[in-house]
C-alpha cells in the first residue's frame, strides 16, 4: 500500500475475474489531500450494488437516474452530516461520467480559466 504521497496505491476489487482484481492509482499528491479510505468505500459500494441492482450499464442512464440520486444523497448529507452519502454522491458521479443521461455530454479537459473556482465561505 502506498504510504507516502509519491507511491502508487493498490486497491483489491471484489471481482470474479483475477485479471481485473487489483487496480494501481498514481499518486503525486500528499497523503494530507487524498483519501485511499474514501476510494475504497466508493469500490465496496459499486460491489454491493453490482450483486444488488445488477450491471450499471444494463441501468444507467435508460432505468436509473445517476443525477437525481446524486442530489438525493448531497441533500442528505447536508441535513444529516453523514459523510457516507458524500461517498454515495461520488459513486453517482462516476456513474453518470461512465454512461452520461444527457445527450450531449462530453469530456473536454478544462484549465482554470474555464472553472466555476473555489466557492468562498
Amino acid at each position: 500500500m502506498g504510504g507516502s504521497s509519491r507511491e502508487g496505491v493498490e486497491v483489491t476489487l471484489p471481482d470474479s475475474n483475477p485479471s481485473k482484481s487489483s487496480i494501481a492509482l498514481r499518486r503525486t499528491a500528499p497523503d494530507t489531500e487524498f483519501s485511499e479510505k474514501f476510494v475504497q468505500g466508493m469500490i465496496d459500494r459499486v460491489a454491493v450494488s453490482f450483486y444488488k441492482y445488477g450491471a450499471a450499464a444494463d441501468n444507467y442512464p435508460a432505468r436509473k437516474n445517476a443525477l437525481a440520486s446524486l442530489q438525493a444523497r448531497l441533500d442528505l448529507y447536508l441535513s444529516t452530516g453523514n459523510t457516507e452519502y458524500l461517498i454515495d454522491a461520488a459513486n453517482f458521479a462516476m456513474l453518470e461520467f461512465m454512461h452520461p443521461s444527457l445527450p450531449d455530454a462530453h469530456y473536454t479537459p478544462t484549465d482554470s480559466s474555464g472553472s466555476p473556482g473555489l466557492v468562498e465561505r
